[in-house]
């Protein structure tokens, strides 16, 4: 199903394609970042509060891809730190520019 890999921290974007080309009931996009990333894969699930950070910012999610690889933050690691922040937090996404300046990234 992932192409032969057996560990978990080996997954990527490429086993969320596979994962979204079978096509499995109640499972879209958003929901196989999920499933990936919480197997340890590398992902970041595009929610509401990752869509919200990348509009904040002016980002792409390629540009922020390709800028937590720069810096070496594991996509995973960021999802997880800006969801439970932000879950606990910030609480709604209207609310989001209340909670973070230019200077955050």
């Amino acid at each position: 199903m992932f192409q032969g890999k057996y560990k978990s921290i080996k997954l990527d974007k490429t086993d969320v394609m596979a994962l979204r080309k079978m096509k499995l009931p109640y499972i879209g996009p958003a929901n196989c970042q999920f499933v990936i990333r919480n197997m340890g894969g590398e992902a970041i699930k595009c929610d509401r509060w990752v869509k919200a950070f990348m509009e904040y910012h002016d980002l792409t999610h390629s540009y922020l891809i390709s800028y937590l690889k720069k810096k070496k933050l594991p996509e995973g690691l960021f999802d997880l730190v800006i969801w439970a922040y932000c879950e606990m937090f910030v609480k709604e996404v209207k609310n989001f520019n209340e909670h973070f300046s230019e200077n955050f990234a």
